[in-house]
C-alpha cells in the first residue's frame, strides 16, 4: 500500500497535477492483483478499504511539497512554519509601504466613455495605519505612476478644503519616510522610482521577496478594508471573486467616473480609515499619528525645501527629445523658452546636435515643462505656446489626458480627409501637361504653317485658346476651360480724341489742377490705330469726327 501511496505522490502530488483518491485506491487495487497472480489461492492478499488509503495517504503525504509547486518556496514556508516575528514600527514615517492593484469597480474613461477597471497605488504608514497617500490610473502602472504618489505622500494636503469640501476631517500626514517597502515587481525595481527616492533622503528602499505580501501586510490589509468599506457597495464593482459577483454585469453597472472616484477615495481614507477605531492599535490612525508627531517633532522638518525641486525630482512624465526651432514637444504641444534656445545653440556648438535631453513634466499639470541642461546640469524652464489656441482654461492645471483628448481628436479628425485627394489633383495636373506637350510638338512640327496662320485671328481663338478636353480611364473629361462672364459692352472699343481745353486769359489754375498735372502725369508712347490687328472688332469714331 505504501508503494502505491508513494507513487502517486511522487508522479503527481508533489508536481502539483490532479489527483483523487479513487485515482489512488485504484492503483493500489492493481499492484494487489498483480501481486496475487504468483500466489497460491490461501495466500492471495485482499483489497484494502479506500479510507484506509486515505488515513495511510495523510500519515505519509508533506504538505510543504504540496504546496510547494503551486504556491512557491516562500508562501509554501509561510503555511508550514506560520509567521516567525512581526515587522515594528515604533513612530510615524519610520516605514511606510507602498503597492498597487486593480480596484474592484469599473470607471469611466473620459476619453473614449467605455467601462474600466482603474489601478489604485495605495502608501500607508506602518506605525500608526495611517493613509499616506494614493494615485489613480487607467493606464499600466510604471515608475511614472509610483512618483505620482511619492508626491502625495510627501506634500502637505492643504488642497483639501478647496477641492474636496465634503470631507469633514483634515489629512495630516506627510512627510518623507524613513523606509519605503515596495514588492519584487518589475516596476517597482526600477532605477526612476529608486533614485527618485535617495534624492528625497529616504534612506532605504526595501523590495520583498517574490509572493511574499505577509512581509507588507499593513497595505494588504488597508486595500481589504477599502474594499469592504466602500468600494464594494458601488454600482460598477466586481467583487472580490467571480463567485461572489455570481451574474451581476459591472460594466452595464458602471456609472462612475474617475473623478467622482478620486472624491471617493478622499472620503473613504479621511473620514473612514483615518478616523475610525483600531482595535488592533487601541486607537484611530489620525489620533495615533498625531501624538506620534508631538512626540518626534523633528519629523515636521522632514519636507523638501522648494516644491518646484520636489516636483522635478518625482514628476512622473519623463521623455526623451531633441531641441527644434520651436522648442521641444509633447503631445504635439510646443514648448519655448529663450534658455532652451541657448542651450540649444550650445549644444550645437560642442557638436552635439542631435542629442537627446530629458525632459520631465507633471502629468497633472502640463502648463509647463523642466528640460535637463547636460552641459551646465541644471533643468531649464520652457512654457507652452499653444495652449491658448485649443481654448484651454490656463487658470486652472492642464493635465496630460487634455492634450491627449486634443491629440486624439485632431487624429480622427485627420481621417476624414480621403489621403487620395492630393494624388488625384496631381494626375489631373499630369495629364493637363501631358495634353499640352502633345499640342505644342504638333505646333512645332508645323512650325511654317502656324507662321502663315498666326496672321489670321481664327489661330488663336482655335488653336491657343480652344479648351483642352482630357479623357480620363474613368471617362471623366477634364477641361481646361475657365468660363468668364464678360458684359457685351465690352465687346466695342471706342476711341475718343479729347479737345484741347483753351486757357481763357487772367484764368487761374486751381491747386487741384496742378497736382493733378504734376503728379499724374503718365509718359506713353503714341500707337496708330492702323497698327492695331483686326480681329473681328468693330472700331467706332466719335460723332464730331464722322461730321
Amino acid at each position: 500500500m505504501d508503494g502505491a501511496i508513494n507513487h502517486y505522490l511522487e508522479n503527481y502530488v508533489y508536481e502539483g497535477l490532479h489527483y483523487t483518491m479513487e485515482d489512488i485506491h485504484s492503483e493500489l487495487c492493481l499492484r494487489i492483483d498483480e501481486e496475487n497472480v504468483n500466489r497460491d489461492e490461501s495466500e492471495k492478499l485482499k483489497y484494502v478499504s479506500q479510507s484506509k488509503v486515505r488515513r495511510r495517504f495523510m500519515e505519509l503525504v508533506d504538505i510543504y511539497k504540496v504546496d510547494l509547486p503551486k504556491k512557491g518556496t516562500v508562501l509554501a514556508k509561510l503555511k508550514r512554519d506560520g509567521v516567525k516575528e512581526e515587522v515594528i514600527a515604533t513612530r510615524p514615517l519610520q516605514r511606510v509601504e507602498i503597492d498597487w492593484t486593480p480596484v474592484d469597480l469599473m470607471l469611466i474613461d473620459p476619453s473614449d466613455l467605455k467601462a474600466k477597471r482603474p489601478n489604485l497605488i495605495y502608501a500607508v504608514d506602518k506605525c500608526t495605519g495611517m493613509p499616506m497617500g494614493f494615485f489613480v490610473t487607467f493606464k499600466p502602472v510604471d515608475s511614472m505612476a509610483l512618483k505620482q504618489c511619492l508626491i502625495h505622500l510627501i506634500m502637505p494636503k492643504t488642497y483639501l478644503k478647496v477641492l474636496y469640501p465634503l470631507v469633514e476631517n483634515e489629512w495630516v500626514a506627510h512627510g518623507i519616510p524613513h523606509t519605503i517597502v515596495v514588492d519584487n515587481a518589475s516596476v517597482n525595481d526600477s532605477y526612476e522610482f529608486e533614485e527618485a527616492c535617495l534624492q528625497l533622503g529616504v534612506k532605504e528602499v526595501q523590495f520583498c521577496k517574490i509572493d511574499a505580501g505577509h512581509q507588507k501586510g499593513t497595505i494588504e490589509r488597508a486595500f481589504r478594508r477599502l474594499n469592504t468599506m466602500f468600494i464594494h457597495n458601488q454600482k460598477g464593482t466586481t467583487f472580490s471573486n467571480f463567485i461572489e459577483k455570481g451574474r451581476y454585469d459591472s460594466q452595464k453597472n458602471a456609472c462612475i467616473t474617475i473623478q467622482g472616484f478620486i472624491y471617493m477615495a478622499h472620503l473613504g481614507m479621511v473620514d473612514i480609515v483615518a478616523n475610525t477605531f483600531d482595535k488592533r492599535r487601541g486607537n484611530s490612525p489620525h489620533h495615533l499619528w498625531v501624538q506620534g508627531i508631538e512626540d518626534n517633532k523633528r519629523l515636521m522638518l522632514q519636507i523638501p525645501r522648494s516644491i518646484e525641486s520636489l516636483k522635478i525630482i518625482l514628476m512622473g512624465g519623463s521623455k526623451l527629445r531633441t531641441i527644434q526651432q520651436q522648442g521641444v514637444v509633447i503631445q504635439n504641444e510646443y514648448y519655448y523658452s529663450q534658455e532652451l534656445m541657448e542651450l540649444k545653440n550650445l549644444l550645437e556648438k560642442f557638436k552635439r546636435v542631435d542629442e537627446e535631453v530629458r525632459v520631465r513634466f507633471d502629468l497633472s499639470d502640463m502648463r509647463k515643462v523642466f528640460v535637463y541642461d547636460p552641459i551646465n546640469n541644471r533643468y531649464i524652464t520652457a512654457e507652452f505656446t499653444g495652449l491658448k489656441r485649443k481654448k484651454v482654461n490656463l487658470e486652472l492645471p492642464v493635465p496630460l489626458m487634455a492634450l491627449e483628448l486634443d491629440s486624439k481628436k485632431r487624429t480622427e479628425t485627420k481621417k476624414t480627409f480621403s489621403p487620395s485627394d492630393r494624388a488625384k489633383a496631381k494626375r489631373k495636373m499630369e495629364l493637363i501637361r501631358e495634353q499640352d506637350e502633345k499640342q505644342i510638338k504638333k505646333w512645332k512640327r508645323n512650325k511654317d504653317k502656324i507662321a502663315s496662320d498666326y496672321q489670321n485671328s481664327d489661330f488663336i481663338t482655335d488653336t491657343v485658346l480652344k479648351p483642352v478636353q482630357v479623357e480620363t480611364k474613368s471617362n471623366a473629361i477634364i477641361t481646361t476651360e475657365t468660363k468668364i462672364d464678360v458684359p457685351s459692352i465690352n465687346d466695342e472699343i471706342r476711341i475718343i480724341d479729347e479737345e484741347p481745353v483753351v486757357k481763357q486769359k487772367g484764368e487761374k489754375k486751381s491747386e487741384s489742377q496742378n497736382d493733378k498735372n504734376e503728379n499724374w502725369y503718365i509718359e506713353y508712347e503714341d500707337t496708330d490705330i492702323e497698327d492695331l490687328p483686326s480681329w473681328d472688332v468693330n472700331m467706332k469714331k466719335d460723332k464730331k469726327e464722322l461730321a
